[in-house]
């Protein structure tokens, strides 16, 4: 299982826990009577979609009150949109989503603004591009995984890390890049770091890497 396949799979699933657990507990939510509808088929361009959790279990649409209702994970997925919950303001953010000016969510692209959960002196290309971003914030417990891309110098990228990571006192650190491609690895405390990706576009410098942060 590769790092962003674990990143993400704990990450929903724990914003799934942390939604119900903190919406019901103690809350005053009017209770119904809802249906669940296994005989409603979901088809995204034609495709069937079967949504699952993170233990391969079924999810199904639920009927209420004449209307149909899908868990929002599952269309996420199906559309390939970015997803997170905001526990500070109980949020569920979709897709490209600013919230309080934080630019969080994800697209394609775009211009990057600093996640939300990264220490605010992690360094950040000036040119930086999102390309995805996933956070997450429960039980005193942060975690980021951020794709950008950038065409910083790719040496400079590597330096400027290194140096950030040692002045930090992050221990642990292995440096494992090339003269393509940048992987790194630290750890201190209960907080810990890896970074890696590689140039994408040769011709024009262009450089892709991903950044997965955790602290708890």
């Amino acid at each position: 299982m590769n790092k962003k396949t674990w990143f993400i799979g704990a990450s929903l699933f724990g914003m799934l826990v942390t939604g119900s657990v903190g919406v019901y507990a103690g809350s005053n939510l009017p209770q119904i009577q809802a249906y669940l509808n296994n005989k409603v088929g979901i088809f995204v361009n034609n495709s069937e979609f079967k949504p699952v959790d993170d233990k391969g279990n079924r999810h199904y649409p639920i009927t209420y009150n004449n209307s149909t209702y899908l868990p929002v994970r599952a269309v996420s997925e199906a559309l390939g949109v970015p997803i997170q919950y905001d526990q500070a303001t109980n949020r569920i953010l979709i897709g490209n989503s600013t919230g309080a000016g934080n630019g969080n969510g994800g697209s394609t692209g775009t211009s990057a603004s600093r996640p939300q959960h990264l220490p605010s002196d992690f360094p950040l290309p000036s040119d930086a591009k999102k390309i995805e971003l996933i956070e997450s914030a429960s039980g005193g417990k942060k975690s980021v995984y951020y794709t950008l891309q950038t065409k910083q110098s790719l040496s400079q990228l590597i330096q400027t890390y290194n140096t950030y990571l040692q002045q930090q006192q992050y221990g642990n650190l292995v440096d494992s890049s090339s003269d393509n491609t940048i992987d790194i690895a630290a750890a201190k405390s209960q907080m810990s770091v890896v970074i890696e990706g590689s140039i994408v576009n040769s011709e024009t410098g262009l450089i892709e890497y991903t950044i997965i942060w955790s602290a708890s």
